[in-house]
This record gives C-alpha cells, sequence and structure tokens, in this order.
C-alpha cells in the first residue's frame, strides 16, 4: 500500500490528512466534520441572545416570582394597583442586565473578529505562498510562518530553515511560560523537503519552498484532545526511488500548539493538523467552574421565609375579607347581589392580595448587589497597599468579595507562593565533602531552634562558636562571577585548578549540571547569553556550572561546553544528547544519554532522592551522603541527586532500539517511555547532590500569624520532602517548637491505618475532638505516599479498601479539625485538590475554603476551593487565570481577607437586611390598611408612588454597602479576632434576619398608627385616600432613613450626598409627578397640601424618630454596658481624634512615619494574640506585631477607661462608658504603671469586661 490509498476499511479512531493532495483532504474534511478555524468565544449570537438570555434572568428564583406577579396584573382584572407598578420595575431590570450582558458580549465578539482576521501565510499548488486570514486556514493546508509568528492551528512541522531542522517556541500565551522550548522537524521527513546539517550554509527559500510541495505523504494521528503535553501519530512517506515506504513516529516535540511564537528561526513549513475549536488551546478553554457565594444561599432561605411571610398575610386578609363580606354584604347597597355567589371569590381575593403584598421581596435586591459588589472589587483592585512592583490586585469576579470575610481553611502551595520562587545554588556534595559556607534563614531558625532545646536540657551556655554565618567573598570562589548566586567555597575551583583528588569527581558533578536539562541560551539584544528554562531550579543549576567555570553555550543535540579553570586556562568540549527521558511528577527524574567527543556513551541522571538513591548503588560515601542530604533539608534547602552510568555501545544500541520502538509508538506511549528509561537508570553511580535555597517572601511569618490568630487553619500542600517543609513551616511562624507534630508518614496500608489509628486514640486528640476546641499545640505533617491509601484513584472498586479509605479520611479530618496547622509533603497536584474536597465537602460544618498557589500544578486546588487565589509569581500565569482574585505577594492575603473580606462580609450583609426591611415596614403599612377598609385590597399609596419605593431608598444603603467601615484599617489588622464573627456568620443568619423583619414591623406599626390616628381630625390632611397615603408613605420613608443613618459607621462625601440625593428625589417625584397627565391624576393636589402644612413637617421630625426609638435605645444599651471589641476600638479611635480611613483609600500622610510608625492607641487588645512564639530569628524585612504580656494588655484596656473617664468628667457629663469600678481600677494606674492593685468587685468587674471583648 502506498502512502495515499486510503478510503476502505478507514480507522475512525485516528484522524488522516495527506500532503499536497487537496482532492483527498477535502474529501476527508467533509467526511469526518474536520471543523474550520473560526474560534468563537462569545456567550450569544443574534439569534440565541434573546432566549438564553432570558432564560438566565428567570434562572432566579425571584425573578421567576415577579414575572408571576406581573402576568397576574396585566393580565386579569384582580390588582388593586396600577397593572404595570411591578411589571415595568422589572423590565427595567430586565433591559440593565440584557445591556450589561450584551455590552460584555460584543467585547468578546471583537475580540474573537481580531482573532479571526489575523493574516498568516499558506503554500500555493506551485510553491507561490498565500496570504489568508485565520479563519479560512484548514486541515491539510502547508504553513509557512515566520520569526516571532504565532501558529494559527496546531501545526505539525515538516522543515524549517535552521540547522538539524530545529526551532524554539514561547508557549506564555497557553500556560503563561516565557521560556523557550526546543522544537524540531523529523530529519527523515526534512530530508526530503530541504535539511540543514550542522553548519551547512542557509537553504535557498524559494527552493525550498518548491521542495516543500512536491513531497507526498499521509498522516495518522490522534483524534483532538486536551493534552497539551502530549501527542501521538505517525507519518508515512516513499523513501526514494526503489526503497519501500518509510513509517516514522511523531511525538509532542514535532508539534507547534495554536497561540504559540516561532522564535529563534527564519521559518518553519509545517501542516495544519487541528484548527479552530479542535486545537488544544480551545480544548482546554474551559470556564472556571461557577462558585456562588454562601451570603447568597442564605438570601435564597431568606427569601424562602418572606415567602411563607407572605402567604400567612395572604391567608390572614383572605379570611378577614370574607368574614367582613359576610357579615356586612346584605347591609351595604353596593355589594350588589353576586358578590358572594362568585365561585372563586376567595381565589380572587388571595391573588389580589398576592399582588398588593408583592413588594415584601425587595426587586431590587439583585441589582443593588451586583452594583455594590463591582464597586467593591474595584476598590479591592485600587487598594495601593496590595501592590508590589507595580502589579495590583485583580478581582476576577466580584461574586466572592464577602466570601473573603468568611475563610476558615486556607489550603497554600509552598514554592513560590510562601517563597520566592527564585532559586540560588548554596551549597553540594561530591564524593564524601560537603561544599558551601553560611547557611539560610531557615537554617538560622533551626539553630536557634536546637539552641533552646540544649539550654532547656541542660541549662548551660549554648553559644558555642559553629561555621553558620561565616562570610567569605563569593569571587574568590567563581571562575565567572554572578552577583546573584552567593555560592562562596573556594575549594571547588581551587581543587579543580590544582588537580586534586578530588578534581575527577567535581569534573563530572559540573559536566552533568551543565549538560543534563532542557536549558536552552538565548542571546539578548546586549549580545549576552540567557538562559531559557522549564523550571528556576534548572535554570539555577546550569547558572551555577557556568560561575564555576563550566560554560553551557549551544543548545542539544549537540552541547558546546567551555570548561574555564582558575589559572585562565579554557577547553572546549561536545557533547551529543541522544535521547532524553523527560522528568515528570511520577518520575520525579529526568536523564539523558550523550555521547562524547571520544565517542563514550554515559547516561547522566538527576532527580530527588527518594527515586535516586534506590537506584544507585551504594558506595563508602552513602551514609554521609543520607546525614547531608537531612542537614541540607533542614535548613530548607532543596535537593537533587546526581548520579551517572557509562554504557558501552552494544549496550546503548540494544537500549536504543527499545526507545525507538516506544517512541514510535501510537499506543501508550508515555508508559512503554517510563518502562524503558526504569530499564536504564538502574545500577548508577551516585556523582553528588546540590542544595538550593528558595527564600521565603517578604512578610510571609507575619502574615501567616496573624491570619491563625483570626482563627483561620493553614494547611500547607508541597512536593518538598518532610524535613524541608517541616523546617519552612518554622521559618514562616505556621508550626512553632511548642507544637506536638502528628507525623503520618507510611506507605503501607496496614501500618498507616495502624499509625493514624493511635494517634487518633491519643488522649491529646481525643480530649479536643469531644471539646471541640482547636489545640495551638496540635499540628499534622503528612506525606503524600500515604495519603495515596486516603485518596485512592477512581479506578478502584475493591469495597474493602474503599471503606478503608473512608475511614481513614474521616480519622484524618477530625483530627485535622482540631489542629492548628497541616503540612502535607510530597503531595501531587490531584493530592492537592482532594484535600480541599474533603475538608470542603465533608466537613460536618460547612466551612469556607480558600487556595492559594502560583503555579499550573495549583490550579485544580484553586479551583476546587470556594475561593481560588493566585499569586502573579515567576510560573506562569495559569494559576491567575484560573483564581477568582489574583495577588503578586503572599502578605497580601492578610489584608485581601481580614480589611477587604471583612468589611465586604458585613457591607453585604447590612445591604440584605436593609433590603428586606425597608419592603416589609412598606408592605405591613399596607396589611395594616386593610383593617380600616373592610379588608378590600385597596391600596393606600399611589401606585407608582409605591412602585418608587426601592428606588427611592437604594443609593443610601449602597453607599453603605461600598464605603462603610466600623473600625479603621490599622485596627483590623492589629487586632486579627476582629475577623471571626465572619466565620461565624454572625451579621447574616435566620436570627438577625427575624430580628431585622420584626424589628420593620414595629416600626411600620409605629409609623402607620401614629400617623392615621393623629391626622383623622385633621381636615386639611385626611379629606383623599392618596393624600392619607403619601404622608404615611413620607413618614416610613424617613424613618427607612433614619435606620440607615443609624447603620452607617462611617460617613463619606458618597454617603452624605447619596442620603441627601435619596431625600431630594423623593420630594422631586412627588412634585413632577403629578403633571404627568392620567399617570399623575391621582396625586393632582394631593402634594401641595401636603407640603404646605405644618403637621406634616412634624409628624415628618417626630414619627420616624419615635418608630426608631426602640432600636437607638439598644444601640446604647448594648454598646454603653455590653460593649464588644469594636465598641471599644471605635471609641478609641474617636477618644484620640483619628477618623477611620475608607480602606482602600491610600493614607493622607504619605511619608514612611505614617506606614511605619502605628500610634499607642492601636496596641492590640486583651485576648487579641494568643501564645508568645519564641525560638526564631526571622530575616525577613517586615515590620511584626511585638507580642506584649498580658498584664501590658490589661494597662492598656483600663489607660483608656481612665482616659475617657477624665473627659467625661471635665465636660461636666454625668454619664458613663463603664463602671465606676473600672474607673478606680484605672486610677491605680497613676501610682504603679507595672501593678494593677484592685479589689476582688473590680477585679471581677475587669475580667468580666475582657471576657465579654473576647466572647463578642
Amino acid at each position: 500500500m502506498t502512502p495515499h490509498n486510503t478510503h476502505a476499511g478507514e480507522d475512525t479512531s485516528f484522524r488522516k490528512i495527506h500532503l499536497n493532495n487537496d482532492a483527498e483532504n477535502e474529501r476527508l474534511r467533509k467526511e469526518h466534520h474536520y471543523t474550520g478555524n473560526r474560534v468563537v468565544t462569545s456567550k450569544y449570537t443574534l439569534v440565541s441572545f434573546l432566549p438564553k438570555m432570558l432564560f438566565e434572568f428567570f434562572r432566579v428564583i425571584a425573578n421567576c416570582y415577579f414575572l408571576l406577579i406581573s402576568i397576574l396584573q396585566v393580565a386579569t382584572p384582580w390588582s388593586p394597583t396600577n397593572q404595570y407598578t411591578t411589571a415595568g420595575p422589572l423590565l427595567v431590570v430586565l433591559l440593565v442586565s440584557m445591556v450589561k450582558q450584551g455590552l460584555e458580549d460584543k467585547k468578546r465578539h471583537d475580540a474573537d473578529e481580531i482573532q479571526n482576521s489575523r493574516l498568516c501565510k499558506v503554500l500555493g499548488r506551485h510553491g507561490e505562498t498565500v496570504v489568508k486570514q485565520w479563519q479560512d486556514v484548514c486541515v491539510g493546508d502547508i504553513l509557512c510562518l515566520s520569526d516571532r509568528e504565532e501558529a494559527p492551528a496546531d501545526v505539525f512541522i515538516l522543515s524549517t530553515s535552521e540547522e538539524e531542522g530545529r526551532c524554539f517556541v514561547e508557549t506564555c500565551n497557553l500556560d503563561g511560560e516565557t521560556n523557550l522550548k526546543r522544537r524540531t522537524a523529523i530529519e527523515q521527513v526534512a530530508k526530503h523537503i530541504g535539511f540543514r546539517q550542522l553548519n551547512d550554509p542557509p537553504l535557498p527559500e524559494t527552493d525550498h519552498c518548491k521542495s516543500m510541495m512536491t513531497f507526498t505523504a499521509m498522516m495518522e494521528y490522534e483524534l483532538p484532545n486536551n493534552r497539551l503535553y502530549n501527542f501521538t501519530g505517525r507519518i508515512e512517506f516513499e523513501g526514494g526511488k526503489g526503497l519501500p515506504v518509510e513509517t516514522v513516529p511523531l511525538g509532542p516535540s514535532n508539534i507547534i500548539l495554536r497561540g504559540c511564537s516561532i522564535r529563534g528561526c527564519a521559518y518553519i513549513f509545517g501542516v495544519a493538523i487541528f484548527t479552530g475549536p479542535e486545537t488544544k488551546l480551545m480544548q482546554n478553554a474551559r470556564a472556571t467552574p461557577s462558585k456562588q457565594s454562601n451570603v447568597y444561599k442564605m438570601v435564597n432561605w431568606c427569601i424562602l421565609l418572606v415567602f411563607f411571610t407572605q402567604a400567612l398575610l395572604c391567608i390572614i386578609s383572605t379570611i378577614c375579607n370574607a368574614v367582613w363580606v359576610h357579615r356586612y354584604e346584605s347591609r351595604l347597597w353596593y355589594f350588589g347581589k353576586a358578590s358572594s355567589h362568585e365561585s372563586f371569590a376567595e381565589v380572587v381575593s388571595f391573588f389580589t392580595f398576592l399582588i398588593l403584598y408583592n413588594n415584601l421581596v425587595p426587586i431590587s435586591l439583585y441589582v443593588s448587589l451586583d452594583m455594590v459588589k463591582v464597586l467593591q472589587a474595584k476598590y479591592i483592585a485600587r487598594d495601593d497597599e496590595m501592590c508590589y512592583e507595580g502589579k495590583h490586585t485583580i478581582a476576577r469576579t466580584s461574586d466572592l468579595n464577602e466570601e473573603l470575610g468568611q475563610v476558615e481553611y486556607i489550603f497554600s502551595d509552598k514554592t513560590g507562593t510562601l517563597t520566592r520562587n527564585i532559586m540560588e545554588f548554596r551549597k553540594c556534595f561530591v564524593r564524601g565533602i560537603s561544599y558551601g559556607f553560611g547557611t539560610t534563614e531557615i537554617g538560622r531558625a533551626v539553630a536557634e531552634l536546637s539552641k533552646k532545646a540544649k539550654a532547656n536540657t541542660s541549662g548551660g551556655d549554648t553559644n558555642n562558636n559553629d561555621d553558620l554565618d561565616k562570610v567569605h567573598d563569593p569571587r574568590d570562589a567563581q571562575i565567572e562571577f554572578d552577583p546573584m548566586i552567593h555560592f562562596d567555597d573556594p575549594r571547588v575551583v581551587g581543587a579543580l585548578d590544582a588537580n586534586t583528588d578530588a578534581a575527577a569527581g567535581i569534573d563530572e558533578f559540573l559536566t552533568i549540571l551543565s549538560v543534563c536539562h532542557t536549558v536552552i541560551p538565548e542571546a539578548n539584544k546586549d549580545g549576552k547569553i540567557e538562559y531559557r528554562a522549564s523550571s528556576p531550579d534548572e535554570e539555577a543549576l546550569v547558572k551555577a556550572a557556568k560561575c564555576l567555570g563550566y560554560n553551557f553555550l549551544t543548545p542539544a543535540p549537540v552541547i558546546d561546553l567551555k570548561v574555564t579553570k582558575k589559572c585562565g586556562t579554557s577547553t572546549m568540549r561536545t557533547y551529543t544528547i541522544l535521547n532524553v527521558n523527560e522528568f515528570n511528577s511520577t518520575r520525579k527524574r529526568m536523564s539523558v544519554v550523550v555521547r562524547t567527543q571520544e565517542n563514550r556513551y554515559f547516561l547522566y541522571c538527576k532527580g530527588a532522592d527518594n527515586v535516586m538513591l534506590p537506584r544507585s548503588r551504594p558506595d563508602e560515601f552513602t551514609s554521609t551522603l543520607e546525614e547531608e542530604l537531612k542537614r541540607f533539608a533542614s535548613e530548607g534547602l532543596r535537593t537533587l541527586v546526581l548520579s551517572s552510568k557509562e554504557l558501552s555501545e552494544e549496550e546503548y544500541f540494544v537500549w536504543d532500539a527499545k526507545y525507538q520502538a516506544a517512541v514510535t509508538s501510537l499506543v501508550n506511549r508515555d508508559e512503554m517511555l517510563a518502562d524503558v528509561a526504569e530499564v536504564l537508570e538502574k545500577e548508577m553511580k551516585v556523582v553528588g547532590a546540590t542544595a538550593i535555597e528558595d527564600k521565603l517572601q517578604e512578610g510571609v511569618p507575619g502574615a501567616i500569624f496573624n491570619l491563625a490568630q483570626a482563627g483561620i487553619k493553614i494547611w500547607m500542600l508541597t512536593g518538598d520532602k518532610e524535613e524541608t517543609a517541616i523546617n519552612i513551616g518554622h521559618a514562616c511562624r505556621l508550626i512553632n517548637d511548642t507544637m506536638r507534630l502528628l507525623i503520618i508518614n507510611h506507605e503501607d496500608l496496614g501500618k498507616l491505618t495502624a499509625q493514624v489509628d493511635a494517634l487518633y486514640q491519643s488522649n491529646d486528640v481525643q480530649s479536643h475532638i469531644k471539646s471541640k476546641k482547636v489545640s495551638s499545640h496540635l499540628a499534622i505533617v503528612c506525606d503524600g505516599k500515604s495519603l495515596v491509601h486516603v485518596f485512592p484513584p477512581k479506578n478502584v472498586t475493591d469495597p474493602e479498601l474503599e471503606a478503608k479509605a473512608k475511614d481513614l479520611a474521616k480519622k484524618l479530618l477530625e483530627m485535622a479539625s482540631i489542629c492548628q496547622a497541616l503540612i502535607a509533603c510530597r503531595v501531587s497536584p490531584a493530592q492537592k485538590a482532594d484535600i480541599v474536597n474533603l475538608v470542603r465537602f465533608r466537613s460536618p460544618k460547612k466551612v469556607i475554603t480558600l487556595a492559594i498557589g502560583d503555579g499550573a500544578n495549583d490550579v485544580n486546588m484553586i479551583q476546587s476551593a470556594h475561593v481560588g487565589v493566585g499569586v502573579s509569581g515567576q510560573e506562569g500565569v495559569q494559576a491567575v487565570n484560573a483564581s477568582d482574585y489574583a495577588i503578586a505577594q503572599f502578605r497580601f492575603l492578610e489584608r485581601l481577607l481580614l480589611v477587604h473580606g471583612r468589611y465586604n462580609y458585613r457591607r453585604v450583609s447590612k445591604v440584605i437586611l436593609y433590603s428586606f426591611y425597608k419592603n416589609v415596614a412598606l408592605v405591613i403599612a399596607l396589611f395594616l390598611f386593610n383593617f380600616h377598609n373592610g379588608q378590600s385590597g385597596t391600596s393606600v399609596f399611589e401606585s407608582f408612588v409605591m412602585a418608587g419605593w426601592n428606588f427611592f431608598l437604594a443609593l443610601p444603603i449602597i453607599a453603605i454597602g461600598v464605603f462603610d467601615e466600623d473600625v479603621a484599617p490599622d485596627q483590623v489588622l492589629l487586632q486579627p479576632k476582629l475577623y471571626i464573627p465572619g466565620q461565624q456568620n454572625s451579621d447574616l443568619n435566620m436570627q438577625r434576619f427575624s430580628l431585622w423583619i420584626v424589628n420593620a414591623i414595629i416600626q411600620a406599626l409605629l409609623c402607620f398608627l401614629m400617623t392615621v390616628h393623629g391626622i383623622v381630625n385633621l381636615a386639611d390632611l385626611s379629606i383623599a385616600l392618596y393624600l392619607q397615603g403619601t404622608i404615611i408613605y413620607s413618614v416610613l420613608l424617613m424613618s427607612a432613613n433614619i435606620k440607615v443613618v443609624l447603620e452607617t459607621l462611617s460617613w463619606t462625601k458618597f454617603n452624605v450626598a447619596f442620603f441627601a440625593y435619596s431625600v431630594f428625589l423623593f420630594f422631586a417625584f412627588v412634585i413632577i409627578f403629578q403633571y404627568f397627565g392620567d399617570l399623575g391624576a391621582d396625586l393632582l393636589g394631593v402634594t401641595f397640601r401636603m407640603l404646605g402644612s405644618p403637621v406634616y413637617w412634624l409628624y415628618m421630625l417626630l414619627v420616624p424618630f419615635t418608630a426608631n426609638v426602640l432600636d437607638i435605645c439598644l444601640k446604647y444599651i448594648q454598646t454603653n454596658y455590653f460593649p464588644t471589641l469594636v465598641n471599644i476600638l471605635r471609641e478609641r479611635s474617636v477618644l484620640h481624634l483619628s477618623s477611620a480611613q475608607v480602606a482602600c483609600e491610600p493614607p493622607k500622610n504619605n511619608d514612611a512615619k505614617s506606614v511605619v510608625e502605628r500610634p499607642s492607641f492601636l496596641s492590640p487588645l486583651p485576648g487579641s494574640v494568643a501564645a508568645s512564639y519564641s525560638g526564631f530569628a526571622f530575616s525577613s524585612p517586615e515590620h511584626d506585631h511585638h507580642v506584649a504580656e498580658s498584664e501590658t494588655h490589661d494597662i492598656s484596656t483600663l489607660k483608656v477607661i481612665q482616659f475617657h473617664r477624665g473627659e467625661v468628667l471635665r465636660s461636666g457629663k454625668l454619664q458613663s462608658f463603664h463602671s465606676q469600678t473600672r474607673l478606680e481600677s484605672a486610677r491605680a494606674l497613676d501610682n504603679d504603671k507595672h501593678q494593677v492593685v484592685v479589689s476582688d468587685m473590680d477585679h471581677d468587674g475587669c475580667e468580666k469586661g475582657i471576657e465579654d471583648l473576647e466572647g463578642n
């Protein structure tokens, strides 16, 4: 069979195309429905916009409710109000939503059009170039892509302009990584088109094009899928005259994916294999999972309660109506003869009242919340306190703003999230000798811990002179000095220069660092070589080898290595890379097979110690190596073990045959390659080990400590080994030396079960589980190999294993729930997501979870949590793109949660409660009026005035939702315990909602009764229905506005403006609307009669105030006799004339003093800080919140009390904030600032107040 035979018996499990056979490709495209290259990311089309929009709008239960009411009003004669008073506002809300969605989708359409209209070059039948739009490219087209040009489709490389058919691609549009990846044409294919050997002259482009169009072949490859880093296929072509058909495998190194840029190559020829929606980029373009705020779920319960209340009111009114009609229908002439005999009189009456009371559900609620949340998100993004190197916080969604104020669990990646992900080569071990002086900040912390332990046991002096902080000049230790590398041991280059016994081992060690990698050197604009690496670790190792004299110059497959010694002599070495066994998270190692200039074959391998040492031969240095690896790990250094193995030529070719069979396989290629690599990667010789430092980010220890004080449990999930993870946990204050670590690390299921059972049954654990209290002295450390049994693969069907896994997960979760912290080491990306899901879905209490990470391996975890936070660091943008919020540094998470999250939760809660409160007050007035009109269902308010209720009162509560602050941001950060009420749903729960509803009913009752009975004998104000109704309406409106004033805790110019505009809007409306012809006819003459009456203005002043007297009294009693921590802090602020700033506005004083120096009145209050942390010295440049002793806290509190009492007494007032006993206690401070002398009664009073503070 030739490569061009097709038709009969085609296998549909693979895709086929033919090179330079347009007719056959056209047939295949039609038969197998290959998609075009037009990409659509928009949500709607002109046809689908209306039905899709209506479907999404009416998925909200409240909107369906208002649609039902609108239909009843418009389609039946049962409405007691104007038939459009509900349909009108609903239509406005719908139109606003449609405009919003339409504008957003138009941006998507415009972006799609720009992308689809981009131009590219396609080769014609005779080698000429034809310019096409991207959307016109088809599968089978031969593309010519130039340097820095993006691929319009997934392309298989046929030939390139460069030596050995190579090119490089930048994948930042795909995965956010800016490092270059090497791609190559297959040599056997490229030789038929145009192939340059090393040092060959450039190919003539015209001849190259013509040669391209004469080459014919058939490709068979995998169907479209979303696996970015995998590709399998083969190409068949005629080998030449008299030669059989050749079959060559295709792999991911021969593919350029859509969106990738060509680099380091004049041009390439490639065939389009996947287009449009079938490209791997678009196959991965899934929307972030839809997340609903926990507060919105509470709103749904509130709406259900309101529906029940509305039904109850309708039933009561219907029954009363039936009783009233039955009693009076025979006496009153206007009933007629048939009113009581209608079949559905009660049904009609029920629906009449349902329409009348429909405002019980606020139609403006969701619109108000959307506006508030959008503005909140903008303020988060504008906060200059969360800006690092020009990167501000990004709020990718506004739906979860309040969720940030309720987080109980934080799951954090380590590398790049807690650390900087900027790797630096610090130490190494070669043939029994450890090189590298000094230590890390983590090493210093461990040393302090060790000294403290010795002091506790011996009680002696531990100030021994160690070598931890010896300083050496790195210039003496490096050949090519790099100021960014602090390796400072001159023995390495000295041994090479003197050719000592250690020189051979060091030479092999540095050779492996220079050769065993996938780094690509690229010249920058200045002509200097820069390294592009797939990971910071690899870049750090290659740079370290360079500074030690082993300069990597040219990329694989032929590597030129310049070796320079301290004396200045240089030699050039050449290594040919024959095979690469790539790194992955399962293998945890990579290896290359190289051929030297002397035609010798070597396997060079590097990887994690737990996979390298079992595959290497033990020698006299093995035990020393293991000890050094532990020492490196104790200093928080990331370690790799390097090994080598020399191969005979025969041994290599036997193995290479197996490798080629695996790499050409179309089925299970990755598994086969792993098996082949395993055959070779054994019985290796250990060459040495490297130790790389990844420093903590600035401010991490302080941020973690304060978040823990806020009641948040922090779990660190990392791929590092156990020792490294524990010591980094110490350094960042996640754990401390007073904690008992519960270690879970057995790989065997039986041993793991026994280990977990022993920990679970321990007295310490059981006592906390029974008391349901979190221990500050317990932390869990678990290993990924153990978690395999807790989270078994999904294909496990053994019921016994599933039962054991569930039992282990249950016990692990129970133990973790009473521990302050958890560290999971050696975990995979899938296990990270499993841990998050375990807490999110299986915790007895429905806790709010937050996951934070910076790399592609954190995406699953970020999307699994309630709130996902991405860190814009060194590992691309995949984590940021998958997140809900993006920050530049981990320390900003403290402000994001404790300040913005807390504020937004409280603000949104007030918006929701007030929205229901004001509408309940309005409906209760209507309900009460029915007892004055024979339960006829008549409205006391004019229809359009009543419809304007939500509009008149919308702006003041929106101002609260955006700007309100109870405590200044600095005080919030100093008092992390202020965050705890959000975790407990203290501001929005059914109890609090019910209290607001009861309050609304009481206020409506007072406003209605006082107004109705007050003006009943006033002829000027009681002669007309809507005159009386508008007065009642005005009083209710002002009462609701006073409620806003009482709930506003910080006044800004926006609060004042919105409040004034709200009042102005009402009066302007009632004055102007009466002139709107038939629509305003019912108000004609009403407004001026009402506004012209002095009694009306008296009622406007007195009645709303009277209705709110209960609120005012309760707030006064609570603030003065049962003060919370918030009340104390607010009074402190007022007493020191320090007005609270809006959280997102920069300080008015921009000098350093205003940022660093905190005024004394911001000192922590009692109960706000747990046991002090000791034993570590942290070098991170930050301003930690120091922990004072308890006596100092008491003094601070009493000083505030004393100051306040002094101010009150000087002003001649007798009111008291605290009891007289507290005053006497405070006065004792004048005699002794360090000792508080109080009577038993005084002490009890103080302690009771402090307990109240802590409890609240």
